[in-house]
């Protein structure tokens, strides 16, 4: 279904789509619901659009279900926006992750991109190995501040944890560790120093 006004000078509408049992050789959807929203379609885009799907499977790989809502504004030029994505059940072989969430902004993703997001993964299984995982990530491409922290299950049979913080210099392919801390089977390690990389 689609509405649309003003639709040869400066489109402004609305688009909506339902579709099930969607295949095609090894890849395949089982619902998509699709419903949209857009403003300036031809000038400076403002658009909002929420995407379900479940079923999803593409040879080896598949996800229960993703749900992903997202918010840009001057879409045509140099977007800005929001996107919040939450999915559960996503396996590869015998890996799998049971929830994953990201809500993120992010500003001028054509010009100088800056980003504000966090990233959480839970249910984590890669061979014995499980655990939960949480990410950020803030600031402009050339000083992004990244941080992760990791839970762990079953690391040759123990738990671990691990800590860290780096600032990432895309553009100069450099990032400065200022931050490690791991723990394992009782004993701890830290980084005694801030280490820079080129990458």
């Amino acid at each position: 279904q689609a509405h649309v006004t003003n639709a040869r000078a400066d489109p402004t509408g609305t688009v909506s789509l339902d579709a099930s049992g969607l295949r095609q050789g090894t890849n395949a959807v089982g619902a998509l619901k699709l419903d949209a929203q857009f403003a300036n379609g031809l000038t400076a885009p403002i658009v909002d659009a929420t995407v379900t799907a479940t079923g999803i499977s593409a040879n080896a790989a598949a996800v229960a279900s993703a749900h992903v809502q997202t918010h840009l504004t001057n879409a045509r030029a140099d977007p800005s926006g929001t996107i919040n994505l939450d999915a559960t059940g996503i396996r590869s072989g015998a890996n799998a992750i049971g929830t994953l969430k990201l809500d993120g902004r992010f500003t001028n993703a054509l010009s100088n991109p800056s980003v504000d997001a966090t990233m959480t993964a839970e249910g984590l299984r890669a061979g014995t190995i499980g655990g939960t995982v949480r990410m950020t990530a803030r600031g402009p491409q050339q000083a992004l501040a990244v941080t992760a922290d990791a839970n762990l299950t079953g690391v040759s049979g123990a738990d671990a944890t691990a800590t860290t913080a780096l600032t990432l210099d895309a553009k100069g392919k450099t990032a400065s560790v200022s931050r490690l801390d791991a723990t394992y089977r009782g004993q701890a390690a830290h980084l005694l120093a801030p280490v820079r990389v080129s990458f």
